[in-house]
């Protein structure tokens, strides 16, 4: 397990540190001089052969002049670039495309050689971000072959449904049954920026994407409420009907399932909450 980046709380800035955990230990990985920019909020992937793709995230320059003006201001999402990292070599390399914005908590999942990224946020002036970027929009990198840069862009719009208004960022996304299912996150109606018009414990909202038809529906239930608002979580598969949400906002452990569940005694008795959803399977 890989381990890369991530917020500094103590500086408010970002870093660039990478860990392996192998055998129950944790070991500092030294890289060198290829390693990209100091980011979080960015999304990292295996695609294969001991390498993994990381795109996107928040990026600051403080480690070369850590003071030169507030932190907050040296938060931008500016790289919009394409890194791939070989545990072998222990080596970055940059691909030759860039993707036509850039953008930070968002999503990365894989379908074969297809690494589809789902919202985040961005900016139009490469400073701080400013826009949230469309549900109904999504790009999607084709890795054809690594050594002979073949490799392209592709961009996937969804028909138009009641989500065609839907921003969102902070969210998780499995790939399950061939589809996207996509939970949670911080959600707004507009593209802009716009601390009035979000919910910062974050939604309790379920999508269903089908990239094939193009097609996303939001999941109704009789079990989401407010206990179930989070952002900054994440999201399993642990069998062939059952999906684990995990942390962010609500604190907790959540299991969504076709099967017919009750809760069993442990120690999370009161705070594990089991919902079951007949359109996931």
């Amino acid at each position: 397990v890989y381990i890369h980046g991530g917020q500094r709380l103590d500086l408010m800035c970002a870093s660039a540190d990478m860990y392996c955990i192998k055998d129950d230990k944790i070991s500092f990985i030294h890289q060198d001089n290829t390693m990209p920019k100091p980011r979080f909020g960015h999304s990292i992937i295996g695609i294969g052969k001991g390498q993994f793709l990381m795109h996107g995230g928040v990026n600051t320059d403080l480690y070369d002049s850590r003071f030169y003006v507030a932190n907050y201001f040296r938060h931008t999402t500016s790289d919009n670039k394409f890194y791939v990292y070989s545990c072998e070599k222990n080596t970055w390399l940059q691909l030759t495309i860039v993707a036509p914005m850039s953008r930070a908590f968002h999503t990365c999942n894989a379908v074969d050689n297809k690494y589809f990224f789902i919202g985040g946020i961005s900016s139009t002036t490469n400073t701080i971000p400013n826009e949230r970027i469309p549900l109904y929009e999504i790009m999607c990198l084709v890795i054809l072959d690594l050594e002979s840069q073949d490799y392209y862009i592709q961009i996937v719009k969804l028909k138009e449904s009641p989500t065609s208004n839907t921003y969102l960022s902070n969210h998780a996304t499995v790939v399950f049954h061939d589809m996207f299912v996509i939970f949670g996150g911080i959600s707004q109606c507009k593209a802009a920026l716009d601390k009035s018009d979000i919910n910062v414990q974050g939604t309790d909202k379920m999508y269903i994407v089908d990239v094939k038809k193009k097609s996303v529906q939001m999941v109704h239930s009789q079990y989401m409420q407010s206990d179930l608002l989070t952002q900054g979580h994440t999201m399993h598969v642990i069998d062939k009907d059952c999906i684990m949400i995990f942390g962010g906002s609500m604190k907790g452990i959540v299991m969504y399932s076709s099967k017919i569940m009750s809760p069993t005694p442990c120690d999370m008795i009161d705070k594990c909450i089991i919902a079951e959803f007949d359109v996931i399977s």
